[in-house]
């Protein structure tokens, strides 16, 4: 998959998909598996149109925090078989553009898009006044073909990123991975932490979060690590460690059942199945270390899930 992050031509037809595909969840997917398969029917290209910053950024300063770690969701796309990824610089320029200038000199001049792909609620140009009845109804103009995904409904809801990352800031992981295909992941490297975990029999891994990667609400789950190709069923704290003290800043740590063996500054991936409690202020450290056996038994007694359950899609992600 070649990478465009500017608005350089591709000099080729293309069937495009528009959208910020965050997280990648099942109606994503689906919207990209149509342009694929349209694209290879006619015999052209295959690229998905998206921004940088995210617009909300641009225009409040803060945008959504990530699903996915950007390097992780490049990956998907290209196993998934899309040719060009085309990360459009959002700036005034692109905020204020009239949505029909948008489509006749980005879309259709620039990148050649005979084909163009976008989910029902999807909005652009200026005031976000273009939408997927403004593409319909270019299509004749144009010479061009529109594909609407409508709405996609998991155990009646509505599938998209905001949903998702409402499900995992309340701590329902199994929800916000009923969306999106696959249990929600951290990716990140081992630091040293205090060790106190060690001391108490509980080894865990403490995550450097380098990205603004969204983080599931605090408390204890069930879930498990990726390491060097292997899964570990594990234990997973979100949290400040109140127990231990006050001033920790929130944190992720993952007590790997079953792991021996030397982590520090080793990339892992942690997902997370399964939000069994709160995280607690105990009276002391024996307390806190009865519970920590309480819930580590209830981990073993869980089903591991199967690597079909772990992940819809796809199974390289573990």
């Amino acid at each position: 998959m070649k990478i465009i992050e500017n608005l350089k031509c591709i000099r080729e037809p293309v069937c495009i998909s528009l959208g910020n595909f965050d997280g990648l969840h099942i109606a994503h997917r689906r919207l990209i598996e149509q342009t694929v398969q349209m694209s290879r029917e006619n015999n052209i290209a295959s690229a998905i149109l998206t921004f940088s910053p995210h617009p909300k950024e641009y225009f409040f300063g803060r945008g959504p925090e990530q699903i996915l770690p950007h390097h992780i969701k490049d990956k998907l796309l290209t196993q998934m078989g899309v040719d060009y990824l085309v990360i459009l610089p959002f700036d005034a320029q692109m905020a204020t553009m009239p949505p029909e200038k948008f489509v006749k000199e980005i879309l259709i001049d620039r990148f050649h898009a005979q084909c163009i792909f976008a989910g029902y609620n999807y909005h652009f140009g200026n005031k976000q006044m273009g939408n997927v009845f403004l593409l319909q109804e270019m299509q004749q103009e144009y010479n061009i073909k529109v594909w609407v995904q409508n709405e996609i409904r998991i155990n009646n809801i509505s599938v998209s990123s905001t949903a998702v990352r409402d499900y995992i800031k309340e701590g329902k992981v199994h929800i916000a991975g009923a969306l999106l295909g696959y249990y929600p992941l951290i990716e990140g490297s081992v630091v040293r932490g205090n060790k106190l975990g060690t001391s108490m029999g509980f080894p865990t891994a403490n995550l450097d979060l380098q990205e603004n990667l969204l983080v599931p609400k605090e408390g204890v789950y069930i879930g498990y690590v990726k390491f060097s190709g292997n899964l570990y069923k594990s234990l997973i704290n979100v949290g400040t460690k109140p127990t231990i003290g006050a001033g920790f800043k929130k944190n992720i740590e993952a007590y790997m059942l079953d792991f021996k063996g030397d982590l520090y500054d080793k990339m892992i991936q942690v997902c997370f199945t399964e939000r069994i409690r709160d995280e607690m202020k105990f009276d002391s450290l024996h307390d806190l270390m009865a519970q920590m056996h309480l819930d580590e038994q209830k981990a073993r007694h869980q089903a591991f899930p199967t690597r079909s359950n772990i992940a819809l899609f796809p199974e390289s992600l573990y």
